[in-house]
This record gives C-alpha cells, sequence and structure tokens, in this order.
C-alpha cells in the first residue's frame, strides 16, 4: 500500500467500488449510541447544500441522458454523519473506514453506517477529504475520477445522500434497488459531441487506475475515457484509437479488469497519456467485446466529444512565476503544447532574436512535419546557436550584416510579422483569408514598406492587432508571451 503517497495529499479520492466488498457477513462493531450528525449545524445552509448537491448529479445524469434522483434522508444522514467523523479527526488516506474509540465514530464501513441510519438497500460511496470550496467542487474531483464516475451514471440509481463540511470533505452515498444493474448497453463519457471537456486529470484516485504504470505521484494525465456495461457484465478490451483534429494519434494508458483486477470488470478506462490539447476535438474509436447474461455481445462505437481551455493548475503557476499575464495564460498553454514558447524565460521580457529564432524553427517543424532539418553554415560571428542556422538556411531570418547575427537584440513587432510572413512560405503555407496589400492601424504611417504585406496578410487573419488606440507600434519590442501566442494564431489560422 502505498501510504508515502496518501500522506501528503491536498484531498484524496477513495473508490465508490469499495463498498463491494462491504456486503460481506463479517461481523462489524458499532456504536453504542449512534450520533446526531445534524447536532450544531444550520440546518437551513445545510439543506442548502444537500439540494446543490443533488442538483449538480442530476445535471451530470441528464446531460447524459439518465434518469433523475432523489435525495434520501438516510443515506443523507448517513453521509454527513462520516463527513462529520473526517473532518474531527482529519482522516484522510483511510477516508472510507472509520475507527472505534474515535469521536463521531458509527461503523466501520460505509454499508454498515448506512444500514444504522435505516437504509437497507445496496450502496456505494464516494468521498472526498481535505479542504473543499463547496459541494459542487467535491462532486466534480469525484466525476472526473474514473472508479468514481461509474457510481454516478449507472441508469438504476435512484436516491442519493449528501454530505458536507467545509475543512472536511463530501460523502456521497449512492443507493440502488439491487447490486446488478440493470444496464444491457454500453455507456461512454465524455459522451457523442460533448463539448467544453476538462482536458487534463490529476492522477489521485484511490484505487489508482494506472498504479500498473508506476508514474510519479499525482501525474496530471488526458482526461479519463470510461466505456462501461452493466455491474454484472465481463468485458473484454480489443482496440482502441484516439485521434485529434488533425488526424494524429493520441498515446494512451488503458485500465480495465486485466491490469486492475479486483475492481471490477464491466469497464475499459482510456487515459492519454499527457494533457489533452485545448479547445481540440478529438475522436475515439473503441472495441470490445461483453458477456451479458449468458450472451456474448459486440461492442463497436465511435465518437467525438471537444476540449475547453481549462488549464492544468501546476502549468498556471508556472506561467504565474514567470511573470506572464492573466490574460495570455489560455493562448500561453496552447501555444505551449505546440512547442512555441521559449523555455525557462521571464514572460515579460522582450523575445530576443535568438529566442524567435527556436519558436519560428518549431512552427516550420509543425506545419511541415519535418523535424531533421539542416543547419546552414555557419556566416556568424556571434552565434553558434542550431535554430538560428536553420532559420537562416529557410530565409526565415537574416544576419544584421554579414558577420553578426545580434542574437540577443530584442525583436519589434513589424520583424515578427515578416518572419512569421517568410516562415509560412517556407512551408508552403498560407493563411485563411484573402490576401490584403494594407493595414488600417493608426500608426500605418510608421510601418515599414517592406513589413506592410506581411502585417496586412496578419491582420486580415486576426493574428495581430492593435492596442486599444488601435496603434500597431511597429517598432516596439515584443515580449516572450506576445510573440508565442502570435506564432500560435498563425498556426491556427493556416490553410
Amino acid at each position: 500500500m502505498r501510504k508515502t503517497r496518501w500522506m501528503t495529499i491536498k484531498f484524496m479520492l477513495a473508490a465508490a467500488v469499495f463498498c463491494i466488498l462491504f456486503q460481506s457477513a463479517v461481523p462489524h462493531t458499532f456504536a453504542q449510541e449512534l450520533p446526531d450528525p445534524y447536532k450544531n449545524k444550520d440546518m437551513t445552509e445545510l439543506r442548502k447544500v444537500q439540494q446543490e448537491g443533488l442538483d449538480k448529479i442530476n445535471a451530470l445524469r441528464k446531460d447524459m441522458g439518465l434518469s433523475e434522483v432523489r435525495l434520501n434522508e438516510q443515506l443523507s444522514r448517513s453521509a454527513q454523519s462520516h463527513s462529520n467523523y473526517i473532518e474531527l479527526n482529519k482522516i484522510g488516506y483511510v477516508c472510507h473506514r472509520e475507527d472505534e474509540g474515535h469521536e463521531g465514530y458509527t461503523a466501520k464501513w460505509g454499508y454498515d453506517r448506512n444500514k444504522l441510519f435505516g437504509y437497507s438497500n445496496p450502496t456505494s460511496e464516494g468521498v472526498t477529504y481535505g479542504k473543499i470550496s463547496s459541494v459542487t467542487e467535491g462532486i466534480d474531483n469525484l466525476f472526473t475520477s474514473p472508479y468514481h464516475r461509474l457510481s454516478f451514471i449507472r441508469p438504476d440509481l435512484s436516491e442519493v445522500g449528501v454530505g458536507f463540511t467545509l475543512n472536511g470533505s463530501t460523502v456521497i452515498e449512492f443507493g440502488y434497488p439491487s447490486y446488478n444493474s440493470t444496464l444491457s448497453d454500453s455507456q461512454i463519457y465524455p459522451y457523442d459531441n460533448q463539448r467544453n471537456v476538462q482536458p487534463y486529470w490529476q492522477d489521485i484516485e484511490l484505487p489508482d487506475p494506472l498504479i500498473s504504470y508506476k508514474l510519479p505521484y499525482m501525474s496530471y494525465v488526458g482526461y479519463p475515457i470510461t466505456i462501461n456495461t452493466g455491474n454484472s457484465a465481463t468485458m473484454d478490451f480489443k482496440s482502441a484509437k484516439i485521434t485529434n483534429t488533425n488526424g494524429q494519434d493520441v498515446p494512451y494508458y488503458i485500465a480495465d479488469r486485466t491490469t486492475n483486477p479486483g475492481y471490477g470488470n464491466n469497464f475499459v478506462f482510456l487515459l492519454p497519456k499527457t494533457p489533452l490539447e485545448m479547445n481540440t476535438s478529438y475522436k475515439v474509436e473503441f472495441k470490445a467485446t461483453y458477456q451479458s447474461g449468458g450472451v456474448e455481445k459486440t461492442l463497436d462505437k465511435s465518437w467525438t466529444f471537444t476540449t475547453g481551455s481549462q488549464i492544468v493548475p501546476q502549468k498556471k503557476l508556472e506561467y504565474q512565476s514567470r511573470k506572464a499575464s492573466e490574460w495570455a495564460i489560455p493562448e500561453l498553454a496552447m501555444a505551449d503544447n505546440k512547442g512555441l514558447v521559449p523555455k525557462a524565460v521571464t514572460f515579460n521580457n522582450a523575445i530576443t532574436r535568438e529566442q524567435f529564432s527556436t519558436v519560428m524553427t518549431k512552427l516550420y517543424e509543425t506545419l511541415t512535419g519535418k523535424t531533421d532539418l539542416e543547419t546552414a553554415d555557419n556566416p556568424f560571428t556571434d552565434t553558434k546557436n542550431s535554430d538560428v542556422l536553420k532559420a537562416y538556411k529557410l530565409g526565415i531570418v537574416e544576419g544584421t550584416s554579414s558577420e553578426k547575427f545580434s542574437p540577443m537584440n530584442p525583436v519589434t513587432r513589424e520583424q515578427i510579422a515578416v518572419m512569421l510572413k517568410r516562415t509560412l512560405s517556407a512551408a508552403g503555407r498560407d493563411l485563411k483569408t484573402t490576401s490584403r496589400t494594407f493595414t488600417d492601424f493608426s500608426d500605418d504611417a510608421l510601418i515599414s514598406q517592406w513589413a506592410k504585406e506581411a502585417i496586412a496578410s496578419l491582420r486580415a487573419a486576426d493574428v495581430v492587432q492593435g492596442d486599444e488606440k488601435n496603434f500597431f507600434n511597429p517598432v516596439q519590442s515584443t515580449t516572450v508571451e506576445q510573440a508565442s501566442i502570435i506564432a500560435y494564431r498563425t498556426l491556427s489560422s493556416v490553410k
């Protein structure tokens, strides 16, 4: 057991499927006197929180075409009791379990707690541990995690209980009419044509769906894609393919009954190995067979979904530490995914000729698919940078004299426009816009004649824009974040 990992987690998710084990006949010890989970609570506020939790769950189910569920008071009392216990005892890494002798103890496991509060149907339990700002945030954390998601989307889920403490946890108790799900077909999530899918997921779920891959603690991967059938079925994975808008394959990890034995037989999880690109459409092709009621069925599905603009929190913190402007962070993340952001530089510094040569070289490689670019014979005495020499051979950059490149000099806005246009020409690509031979900036007269055509073309494609007074400022230096974003917009605007 990876207890060294568990002890430092900000909040922890523990799998709802564990409750399957709680229905055994093993004798357990119960509290002699059942605690009142609502004691000293503001019941008006607590009822509001419970309703918010229910509304969130039903909104998620409605998006998938599933029936609404209702609040169950017995399950809610059980959920609140366990949430109180976690807060009182600061219990994280064993967040499903309660230990006798601790304040607020009811029963060791969720199934027994639910029975004590009067609920006798089969149940499962989902828990987030730590300081959660709202019950809806806790539910989001559970739902993004593949094992927990399965409890939320069971078609036969009929009622839930909601527990919440601001400094403790969110606890959801799920109630079912019977253990065996009536689902005979399959479910997929993200569902077909879903929009605004979070591009990433942080692997902190227990049980860990990626445990067999031995990834570093709290790794970020792509958003989990789940395929499941009724929980009495057995699914056998055959093949899967994930591709982006450009038809490029997306590598993924797979979790199923063979990689994670003991946690169910009716699911396959596909987890992209790296966070997905923002605002990008993806296609999933999936094949499997599954046994249900003694009959083997074939599952052959193809569907698409589109990511949103959510940024990996770790990446956002990195950008902020490098002095990125808040407005620039979303597009910087997209540019970074394409390799168009210089490494280990401060974003509000002026980009240098050498740094922008690296950006243009990467842009050319992305546009053409060529990665084995040749370097020119070096005519310069002040640089040996390979990206400078590659860009020079392609005709993207020039020297400031026959022998000097001046690599540390800043690049002006009009110079950047010309270099971008040269990169497109070298790659044999053009922008998705009609040709323009004029600009409409307030300082048009200050733009050098040799830069006008390039700037007009970029302006027509909305790659470059003016300031609040519609000034282009052609001889002004360009910051690293501005240059990276302009390069990304150029890439996004090619035919």
